[in-house]
């Protein structure tokens, strides 16, 4: 299957990874529905032309998965908007979250495993924000790459999108994320700090191993959610908003 995830990025001057989940195959011959899902990297740095563009695709939610010291050292511009929700549901990444301190992860898969595992209440926080909402919903960490991935992999499962969509849904965001990742990496060397090849990769195999995990431990991105509370009915709801035929 040959997937363009290119016809999904939404052209910004403020940020570099800003996609539309819609437009992926889906469950049963169906497709994601276009303009209701959006996933992002940092929205620091939009200009009011991106905002209007995010306004003109209807998005009235705005999601911030990124950790209490980055809100505060790169705030949201979608925070404030007119007619535009803003929530932050902290996710730690143990990269970007703790400014690329610490102990990096030994591999991205093991950190996606134990945030998928350790982190379901945020995970359905999230999910709830997104049945609650009638309009377009963005969500978005730093890089949208970790966090912001795990959220567009569940999405996408709990549609039905076959695995090789998902891997590559993933994937493009180390194209997309270049300029920012090289830039990074030599600011960090500045200060003392070394960050790991693969901290900055999302490399098909981290996904492969994540969605493995899920299924093996939980069976699916529905029983993963219903098991941390969500009502069936809703998830069919959400899922009847997402896919069209």
């Amino acid at each position: 299957m040959n997937i363009n995830t290119d016809c999904h990025l939404l052209p910004m001057e403020g940020a570099y990874n800003i996609r539309d989940l819609g437009g992926y195959p889906a469950e049963n011959g169906g497709v994601t529905r276009k303009g209701l899902f959006f996933r992002a990297d940092n929205t620091a740095n939009l200009t009011p032309k991106d905002v209007d563009l995010l306004r003109e695709k209807g998005v009235s939610l705005s999601i911030d998965l990124r950790s209490p010291k980055e809100t505060q050292d790169w705030p949201s511009k979608l925070k404030g908007c007119a007619g535009m929700r803003y929530e932050n549901i902290v996710m730690l990444d143990e990269i970007s979250s703790n400014g690329f301190r610490g102990n990096f992860p030994a591999s991205m898969a093991e950190m996606y495993i134990r945030n998928l595992d350790g982190a379901r209440d945020s995970f359905v926080q999230v999910f709830r924000l997104l049945i609650e909402n009638s309009g377009a919903a963005l969500f978005h960490c730093t890089a949208g790459k970790d966090r912001t991935g795990m959220v567009s992999m569940l999405l996408l499962e709990l549609a039905g999108a076959p695995d090789e969509v998902i891997v590559a849904d993933y994937a493009a965001t180390e194209r997309y994320m270049q300029p920012v990742f090289a830039k990074l990496v030599e600011q960090m060397k500045g200060i003392g700090v070394d960050v790991p090849d693969h901290a900055l990769r999302s490399e098909p195999d981290s996904m492969r191993r994540l969605l493995a995990h899920l299924r093996a431990k939980y069976g699916s991105a529905r029983h993963y959610l219903e098991a941390g509370g969500i009502a069936p009915a809703e998830l069919s709801a959400l899922i009847a908003r997402f896919v069209e035929y």
